[in-house]
């Protein structure tokens, strides 16, 4: 039986007869034969919860516990066991307080045995994260607590057991002017997020893809039914309905587990397959890959529909992870643009800033919330209100865009130096502390804004380390000449009507980063003979290079192609616009931006004037020869990818790569 929980968010009913007690100690026994024994208090007579597997009970403990740190109370919770069920309830007592009630219920639906008393709200988080997180580490003996499923991982071992913890922790999360039924719908958004793997750094499991590939699809199942839960307080019939695709994906992954099991208990594979390890690992990882990609879509459908209930308008605050207030300038769908004051600008995609997941909370009103006027912060809100720069990402250091596309590609801030790359993975840094993971010599964000206005980078003047290559005399004119650029697109009230200055960025992002300034590059000079220019005879090996690249990682292409029926595929190297438009998806363009790069950087090498006008690669599939190995592997027929460059002086240097066949991945 899967693991699952199911929160009330209602009271017990209470009992004049008991007393109220004070908090006991908790105690958890070894697993042995798939039962583990719960004891509440230590005294005459304490409740003791037999927990057993066939009934998982720790996920429901654990989103209790969460419910419990964002002061959705009353919320009660219940552990099914063999002849009865445990329900554990939690009441708001006093400001911090909470009044906790454990009862036992039989079979016969009479109840056997209460226990109630008053405990601080952090307390009590704080003694459920250090009860279960230690006993579910690497040494839980899962073997024994699942018994005869033990090919089944137990995913309350890599829940974040001390988080609802810090979540308490923060100021305010409990005042807000929203309806309890919107509160609740953006607790289970983030219930469903925060057990996504990635999230829970799950990226590979020790004992292999078969472990792996059962704990993905375990957690899988544990976000769709956060996100039903989610659904099912909207107080309207127009709720979202489950998705065939992902139901089909879903039994098609149990259907092949099932095989798997009885196949190791009988000792009879109903199919020869299931004894090739490599074909049952394949085969494993195709699954979870289809369940995965089609939740992804459902999760994306439900989400939206879910932000339409919510009371998102211009004006919300929020506090976020870090205790730290912010008020909502604008949203579209679930794309939301929060100002953190002088902290900065975050554009966020539902719960997701970059690569790391989010958390924010509403609340009524902001807490030490600065809103700065500086230039800085009036340039930073054009940009992130603009529709066309709101989706690139904006430096909180010197507040102007970065204009890569790609975020696996964003390094430090070409115009002052500042690592962007840090906000990919976590949250904006605090004003006054150096940045995690950077040495102590490393300034503050407040330092690095205050080197900018005063000098132009984000580096005290005798920084002569991180600085350097920013400090070169050809760097230092085009970074001025593409922030002169920048500022006159904002100054312009018809800025969106116009182009940013995408080719002066661009030539500024791909200068060589040695760290030289002007006497070194002189001393060099008379040291050493520059590196000799390339004539235009040299564009046939540029093409080359990019046909090879492009074959050796061309498998989605060729994929797609099978799937669609699609033949030829052309794309424009300069402006990356790909043709058909079936192809042109983030996966796809990641490898043309990498031929894409490849290509300026060769171009910086000609001598001039020789240039490139346009460039051109066009693929060509053998969609008619398709096949399958005896592995399962698929495969289409010849292949041809064609790069054509076309020089300043109009002639065409083609290069026609052949592959016999191309896999499809």
């Amino acid at each position: 039986m899967p693991p699952a929980f199911d929160l009330h968010f209602q009271p017990i009913e209470s009992r004049r007869d008991v007393a109220i007690g004070l908090p006991p100690a908790l105690s958890l026994s070894v697993p042995k034969a798939g039962r583990i024994l719960f004891q509440i208090g230590r005294d005459n007579s304490p409740l003791i919860i037999q927990m057993s597997s066939l009934y998982p009970p720790f996920v429901s403990i654990w989103t209790w516990s969460v419910a419990i740190a964002h002061r959705m109370l009353p919320v009660s919770v219940r552990i099914d066991g063999e002849g009865g069920h445990t329900d554990l309830c939690a009441e708001t007592e006093n400001i911090g307080g909470l009044l906790l009630t454990i009862r036992q219920v039989d079979a016969n639906g009479v109840e056997s045995k209460r226990r109630v008393w008053r405990e601080a709200r952090l307390g009590w988080l704080k003694r459920i994260g250090d009860v279960f997180g230690p006993y579910l580490e690497d040494s839980f003996d899962r073997k024994e607590w699942l018994g005869g499923t033990a090919c089944w991982p137990e995913p309350a071992q890599y829940l974040p057991w001390r988080w609802p913890h810090s979540v308490g922790l923060i100021r305010s999360s409990d005042e807000s002017s929203w309806p309890q039924s919107a509160l609740r719908i953006w607790f289970f958004l983030i219930i469903a997020r925060h057990l996504h793997p990635a999230v829970l750094q799950i990226n590979w499991h020790p004992e292999g893809e078969e472990a792996f590939v059962r704990l993905r699809y375990l957690l899988t199942l544990l976000q769709r039914e956060a996100l039903a839960q989610g659904c099912a307080e909207m107080s309207d019939s127009a709720r979202p309905c489950s998705s065939n695709l992902l139901d089909q994906a879903i039994l098609n992954m149990q259907e092949l587990l099932d095989e798997l099991e009885m196949s190791r208990e009988t000792g009879m594979p109903t199919r020869p397959e299931l004894t090739d390890q490599e074909w049952l690992n394949r085969s494993l990882l195709q699954a979870a890959f289809s369940f995965e990609s089609e939740f992804h879509s459902f999760e994306q459908a439900m989400t939206k529909e879910l932000f339409k209930r919510l009371p998102l308008t211009q004006g919300t605050w929020f506090v976020d992870e870090l205790g730290r207030s912010g008020c909502l300038m604008c949203i579209d769908g679930q794309r939301m643009v929060i100002d953190w004051g002088e902290i900065g600008i975050t554009s966020e995609d539902g719960f997701q800033c970059g690569y790391r997941t989010t958390w924010r909370w509403p609340v009524t009103e902001p807490y030490n919330f600065v809103f700065p006027d500086e230039s800085l912060f009036q340039r930073w809100r054009l940009f992130a209100s603009s529709p066309q720069t709101s989706q690139f990402l904006i430096c909180p250091c010197c507040g102007y865009p970065n204009l890569e596309e790609e975020p696996e590609e964003i390094r430090d801030c070409p115009l002052c130096g500042w690592p962007l790359y840090f906000m990919f993975h976590n949250p904006l840094p605090r004003l006054d502390q150096p940045l995690y993971g950077y040495g102590s010599d490393w300034p503050s964000l407040r330092e690095s804004r205050q080197h900018f206005t005063t000098h132009g980078d984000a580096f005290a003047p005798e920084d002569s380390n991180h600085a350097c290559w920013l400090r070169r005399d050809d760097v230092i004119v085009l970074r001025k000449h593409v922030i002169a650029q920048f500022d006159n697109w904002l100054a312009d009230p018809l800025r969106n009507n116009h182009l940013l200055p995408m080719e002066d960025w661009r030539r500024l992002e791909w200068m060589p980063r040695e760290a030289l300034d002007s006497a070194r590059v002189q001393s060099k000079t008379n040291s050493k003979a520059p590196s000799p220019r390339l004539g235009r005879k040299h564009l046939k090996c540029f093409a080359s290079g990019i046909a090879h690249m492009f074959a050796c990682s061309a498998e989605h292409y060729a994929l797609m192609a099978h799937q669609h029926q699609i033949q030829e595929v052309k794309i424009d190297l300069f402006s990356l616009k790909t043709e058909p438009i079936e192809f042109n998806i983030k996966r796809n363009r990641i490898l043309a931006g990498m031929c894409q790069r490849s290509l300026f950087r060769n171009i910086e090498k000609l001598n001039p004037p020789g240039s490139v006008n346009s460039a051109v690669l066009i693929a060509h599939f053998g969609i008619d020869d398709y096949s399958k190995d005896n592995r399962g592997v698929s495969s289409i027929g010849e292949f041809i990818y064609s790069v054509i460059l076309t020089d300043d002086r109009g002639k065409e240097w083609r290069v026609d790569t052949r592959v016999e066949r191309q896999l499809c991945l």
